[in-house]
C-alpha cells in the first residue's frame, strides 16, 4: 500500500474511532438518564450497546488481527505494531452483534453477573490508541489528529480518569 492510500485511509479509521467514542459517550448518558427512566430508554440503550459492538470488532480487527491481503491493519502503518488482545472482550462484542448464536446464549449463562462493560471497551481502546498514535510517522499523527479532533480531548479525559482509579 501505498503512503498516499494509507493517508487517505486514516479518514475510515478516524470514522470507526469516532463511531466508538460516539456511542460510549451516548450510552453514558442514556445509562444515567435511565436510573430514572429505565423503560423508556432502553431500546435507545441497547442500539449504542450495538453501534458500540460494532465499531469495537473494526477497531479490534485493525488493532489485533494479523496482516491481510485487502484488509488494512495497524501494521500496515508500523510495521511490528501488536495490539493488546483481549479475548473475553471480543467474543462478547461478536456475540453481542450477532444476535441469533448458540454462543449468545452459552455466554450469557456463563456470565450472568458479567454484563458488556463499555468501560472495559474503552480501556482497551484507549491503551491500543496510545500505541498506536506514539508508534505513527509525524505525517500519519498529524492527519489522524486533523481528523479526530473532536474526540481526541475525550480520549485524554477518559485515560486521566482511569488512571485515577
Amino acid at each position: 500500500m501505498t503512503k498516499e492510500f494509507l493517508t487517505e485511509y486514516l479518514e475510515h479509521i478516524s470514522y470507526e474511532i469516532e463511531g466508538l467514542v460516539s456511542s460510549y459517550m451516548q450510552m453514558s448518558e442514556i445509562s444515567d438518564r435511565s436510573k430514572t427512566h429505565p423503560f423508556e430508554l432502553q431500546g435507545q440503550k441497547n442500539d449504542c450497546l450495538d453501534l458500540m459492538a460494532l465499531h469495537f470488532r473494526n477497531l479490534y480487527e485493525f488493532f489485533c488481527f494479523a496482516p491481510k491481503e485487502n484488509y488494512v491493519r495497524a501494521t500496515d502503518y508500523i510495521i511490528d505494531f501488536k495490539g493488546n488482545s483481549d479475548s473475553y472482550l471480543i467474543n462478547k462484542a461478536n456475540n453481542q452483534t450477532s444476535h441469533f448464536t448458540k454462543q449468545r446464549h452459552e455466554l450469557a449463562k456463563e456470565h450472568a453477573s458479567k454484563s458488556w462493560d463499555p468501560n472495559s471497551v474503552m480501556k482497551w481502546f484507549v491503551v491500543n490508541f496510545d500505541k498506536f498514535i506514539d508508534g505513527l510517522t509525524e505525517n500519519y499523527k498529524l492527519e489522524l489528529s486533523k481528523r479526530l479532533v473532536l474526540v481526541v480531548p475525550f480520549i485524554e479525559w477518559h485515560k486521566k480518569e482511569h488512571e485515577k482509579n
